[in-house]
């Protein structure tokens, strides 16, 4: 049954208890049905995220049309020591778990490099712990890609970007593997679950786009009835998920995809490029510059030694004979006295 959002931040407000106590050195609350606990010394951190948890879990609720979340625990553990001392067996890279069977969420603070991505991988995991709702049966039969990809799409953030590959590179180069391999998880390497939950989160935000953003309740509803998510999409969409995943590879593949995957990087080059360029490009100009003008003086020094040259003869001529009348006024002195 599909509760209204109004409807279910009411119960969430009624089922909050805003009082935390701690004792033996751990910090001990609830909010909405989960009892949180954790370390003293994360306490001042984890508390006021740990308080919100009924408001987000009711607004969850309400846009997957899902029942009320049973209750549990939500543990905070302040490293991967720790972590690994209450789940044990992972993989390694996981920053949270949400474990129905034992009716509890455990998160490691020491994943999240700020506040803001703590946030968010509670808010991650809320949904894990909403979609608990759907029965056990509901819940196995939904592929994980699907889990985490309605996750991803509710809490916005990959707390594995770091290891993510590009998508559209593989998709255009035909290597983006296919969702069928993450039916079951996501296995131990770290770029490979990234790849998943990319993938995941990717095909959910897809069909919210072109269907509405209730698509997901629908979906859910149909499954909660009996359905298989395949059979859920071809009913709510007209097609199945191996078409739906071959329309999103090919958008992946696009060029307009790979420009815009790339897009940041290439940004980058051109700025580093100009960043380069442009001082050697001013420094080419001030010495060619410089260059023009040394050509211009020096011709316009030739140009006044021309001139200069020009204008010596005729002074040299009268300067370069100066007995030149001296000898004619001796060769008349001459004439005359032979005339004489």
């Amino acid at each position: 049954m599909t509760r209204s959002p109004a409807l279910a931040v009411l119960a969430a407000l009624a089922l909050t208890v805003g009082a935390a106590g701690q004792e033996g050195g751990m910090a001990r609350g609830r909010s909405g049905p989960l009892s949180w606990e954790a370390p003293a010394s994360i306490a001042p951190r984890v508390r006021p995220l740990s308080e919100t948890v009924g408001d987000e879990l009711a607004r969850i609720e309400a846009w997957l049309g899902l029942p009320p979340a049973p209750e549990g625990r939500l543990i905070w553990v302040e490293d991967r020591a720790a972590f690994d001392a209450v789940v044990g067996g992972l993989a390694g890279w996981e920053a949270g778990i949400t474990d129905p069977a034992n009716r509890r969420i455990v998160i490691d603070v020491a994943t999240a490099a700020g506040q803001g991505q703590l946030r968010e991988i509670l808010r991650h995991e809320l949904v894990h712990w909403a979609m608990v709702a759907l029965g056990e049966d509901a819940w196995r039969r939904l592929p994980a890609w699907f889990h985490e990809g309605v996750a991803e799409n509710w809490a916005r953030i990959d707390p594995l970007a770091r290891f993510t590959p590009s998508l559209a590179w593989l998709a255009f180069r035909d290597e983006l593997p296919h969702l069928s391999r993450y039916r079951d998880g996501f296995g131990r390497e770290p770029v490979t679950a990234s790849t998943g939950y990319a993938l995941g989160y990717l095909f959910v935000r897809r069909l919210v786009r072109l269907h509405g953003d209730d698509v997901v309740a629908r979906l859910l509803a149909r499954v909660r009835a009996g359905a298989s998510l395949d059979e859920a999409l071809v009913a709510e969409t007209g097609k199945s998920t191996l078409t739906l995943e071959e329309e999103l590879r090919r958008e992946l593949g696009s060029w307009g995809s790979l420009f815009g995957a790339f897009y940041p990087e290439f940004f980058l080059l051109v700025m580093l490029a100009l960043a380069v360029a442009i001082p050697f490009g001013l420094r080419r100009r001030r010495r060619r510059r410089a260059e023009l003008f040394h050509d211009w003086n020096r011709e316009e020094h030739r140009a006044r030694r021309r001139a200069r040259r020009r204008a010596r003869p005729s002074v040299s001529r009268r300067r370069s004979h100066p007995h030149r009348h001296r000898r004619h006024h001796h060769r008349r002195r001459r004439r005359a006295a032979r005339g004489g």
